[in-house]
């Protein structure tokens, strides 16, 4: 069950594609907040100008830095040059042969060969199949840490960004195991906790992690993000060190300490981390576009302490400047043309607006404006896409992009098949656990027995609180429960996770018929059927509820007369 979100979108946020065929419009809810585009477009090509200007000047910059000396004297990288060694130091402590000896910084590792004695390129390629099948055997905290460098050669020799996302998750859940039980049990508390936006609570766990094995660099990575949330940035330096320490090709610890040093507008300290980070991780985007960030706003930082003295000056010499340009230009001046903003679609912001009376008095507006977005994808290109979804991010992107489908869908036909795959997305789970529960509750649900289906239905809230349809079904069976305000609690969950859940929102107009408060009903089904237009059962609610309407306010006027 989910409703027609009531949040507002910032115009700027909307996005403008261009040269879209067989475009439609799509209705988007946004705040009183929109720019007085005429003073924009008359004053743009000067903005342009500007923005053109600081742009070339910050890749110019950016650029010589990177060809530059990259290194301050005297200062050390935070990048991984040798980062199997503690490795190496661990399996000589223990008795045990180390193959790998150090990271090649474009080419996976490098090992002793035994019979030359000379360096060799470690083998990389394995199966996918065969590593997770290693990763499900780890016993031992040294076959974690030998299978980690064997995944992060792997990931270091430039895979598909299919095979680098899959590495990863790997990595990640190798760096998780540990053979201590108290060590895991503690482990498991802290993301518990950290999911549930406990941040106190999962830095005492982690912390109980850190001092049963200081040796464990998952445990102060983890740490330190739990400190991070909490705004406790040099605290999460320190602990982020002490991971490196351990684990230097950690590169969840690199990205975390770019995060906390650019906290602190340590911009050129948080670049080079970022990209230490690329350097172990080659195929992430996010450490590349952490690093253009951070570059970014170290060169605004130092052009601000230069500029800021002058500004009065520097803002009237622009300002005359361009005044002086338009006058001699005139109308031939076209900055925008020039940058190919004519090739933009400019979104149409009709003002109509929607007012309603809400049971407390008080008076909501709606602003609606239309947006074009690119539909009209062939249905079993549709299927294709969740077929195959694999992470829940997955799950996001293709479910907004059926809900444009299915708002501009032209056929009853079409609609009801984009909203059976809608379905299907919003269904899908990373996580196995939480998809059984799922399916296991709708079961229970399906075979009348309400109070089993409910506790798996929480089960899977509690697996993840952040997945909408697990909301949606524990409000589907509190609603046949009867008990609804607690469907109507958990509606709104749902509504939070994703404002366009039709289901939801229909689901919302059936609780209120139930309560016989049939405006809010009517409002419910309408909001639905923005979402899903050619929804024929949506309709036939959203009338039934009007007539209902209409009739108990007749029998009230004529009561009262």
């Amino acid at each position: 069950m989910s409703v027609v979100p009531q949040k507002r979108y910032f115009l700027g946020c909307l996005p403008m594609v261009a040269g879209c065929r067989g475009s439609s419009g799509l209705v988007l809810e946004l705040a009183h907040v929109a720019p007085r585009r005429r003073l924009m477009r008359r004053h743009l090509h000067h903005l342009s100008a500007v923005a053109l200007g600081l742009v070339l000047a910050v890749v110019a910059w950016a650029c010589r830095q990177r060809s530059g000396s990259q290194q301050a004297p005297g200062s050390a990288p935070l990048g991984p040059v040798a980062f199997v060694e503690p490795v190496r130091q661990r399996c000589l402590r223990s008795g045990r042969a180390a193959p790998v000896t150090r990271l090649r910084a474009r080419g996976g590792l490098v090992g002793d060969d035994p019979q030359s004695g000379k360096p060799s390129l470690e083998e990389v390629g394995k199966p996918i199949e065969e590593l997770c099948g290693a990763a499900e055997e780890l016993d031992s905290n040294m076959q974690r840490d030998i299978l980690a460098v064997q995944l992060l050669s792997e990931l270091s020799a430039f895979p598909s960004f299919e095979r680098s996302a899959a590495l990863q998750k790997l990595i990640r859940k190798t760096w998780l195991f540990h053979e201590d039980g108290a060590v895991a049990e503690a482990m498991r508390k802290g993301a518990e906790a950290m999911a549930a936006e406990s941040y106190a609570e999962s830095e005492l766990h982690f912390a109980s992690a850190t001092r049963l094995d200081p040796s464990y660099a998952e445990a102060w990575k983890k740490l330190a993000s739990a400190q991070y949330q909490q705004v406790k940035f040099e605290c999460s330096i320190d602990n982020l060190e002490k991971a490196l320490a351990v684990e230097p090709a950690h590169f969840g610890a690199l990205s975390g300490m770019g995060l906390s040093l650019m906290s602190l507008k340590r911009y050129r300290e948080a670049a080079n981390a970022f990209r230490s980070t690329s350097g172990v991780h080659p195929m992430a985007p996010g450490p590349v576009l952490n690093w253009a960030l951070a570059m970014f706003q170290q060169v605004a930082f130092g052009v601000g302490e230069v500029l800021i003295p002058f500004l009065p000056q520097w803002g009237a010499l622009i300002v005359t400047g361009m005044i002086l340009l338009d006058v001699a230009m005139g109308p031939k001046l076209d900055w925008a043309s020039a940058l190919g903003a004519s090739e933009v679609p400019v979104l149409s912001a009709r003002a109509q607006e929607v007012r309603r009376t809400l049971p407390d008095g008080s008076i909501e507006v709606r602003t609606t404006m239309r947006r074009l977005t690119r539909t009209g994808e062939s249905l079993g290109e549709l299927r294709r896409l969740v077929e195959q979804m694999g992470t829940n991010e997955d799950r996001v992107d293709i479910s907004a992009r059926l809900l444009d489908e299915l708002a501009s869908a032209d056929t009853p036909e079409r609609a009801r098949t984009i909203a059976g795959l809608t379905w299907d997305a919003w269904f899908f789970h990373e996580d196995e656990d939480v998809r059984d529960a799922l399916r296991i509750g709708g079961d229970f649900m399906d075979e009348g027995d309400l109070q089993r289906a409910e506790g798996y239905f929480s089960k899977a809230v509690l697996l993840d609180p952040k997945f909408p349809e697990a909301w949606n079904r524990l409000a589907t069976v509190h609603y046949l429960m009867q008990s609804y305000d607690a469907s109507l609690s958990d509606i709104d969950h749902v509504l939070a996770l994703e404002p366009r859940h039709f289901g939801a929102l229909s689901g919302r107009g059936s609780v209120y018929m139930d309560l016989r408060q049939y405006d809010q009903a009517a409002a419910a089904f309408q909001d639905s059927q923005e979402v899903y237009p050619l929804s024929k059962s949506t309709a036939e609610g959203k009338k039934f509820a009007e007539d209902l309407q209409a009739e108990t306010g007749a029998r009230m006027a004529q009561d009262k007369a």
